[in-house]
């Protein structure tokens, strides 16, 4: 694309996602929540509160059930994450590494909605969920 045309919407929404990603974890490294990353983000998402088997996480995730393995070794040398017979699960640290990741996310949409204001904001939040919503039209 050349220069001096406006980015596509998809560009865009690429460029804010890593930033957001980006802020997201300056800010747990700054609350001492260390050795996180973006790859091991699918852990937090979702896993239950009781903890979840490694297959159940990498299917949402869309991941294979070895780089959801891996994570879940890191996450538990860190001390974030336990694994037993499968079932993974959050430590103590885990769940206020987990909180603060939640914490930072209200902080940065606030910033969007004071930027945005109520009514802009609630109409990107409205417009995304239909599109996310929906299949990719052709």
């Amino acid at each position: 694309m050349p220069l001096d045309e406006a980015p596509k919407l998809v560009s865009m929404m690429g460029a804010i996602e890593r930033a957001v990603i980006a802020e997201l974890y300056a800010r747990l490294e700054g609350a001492g929540f260390t050795g996180l990353s973006h790859e091991s983000a699918a852990i937090f998402q979702f896993i239950r509160p009781g903890g979840s088997p490694v297959e159940e996480i990498a299917r949402l995730a869309q991941a294979t059930p070895e780089a959801v393995a891996e994570q879940v070794r890191l996450l538990a040398a860190a001390g974030y994450a336990t694994a037993s017979a499968g079932q993974v699960s959050l430590t103590d640290r885990g769940r206020a590494a987990a909180e603060a990741g939640l914490a930072a996310l209200d902080e940065i949409e606030a910033g969007w909605r004071r930027a945005l204001g109520g009514e802009g904001f609630g109409a990107l939040a409205a417009g995304l969920a239909r599109l996310n919503l929906r299949p990719i039209p052709g």
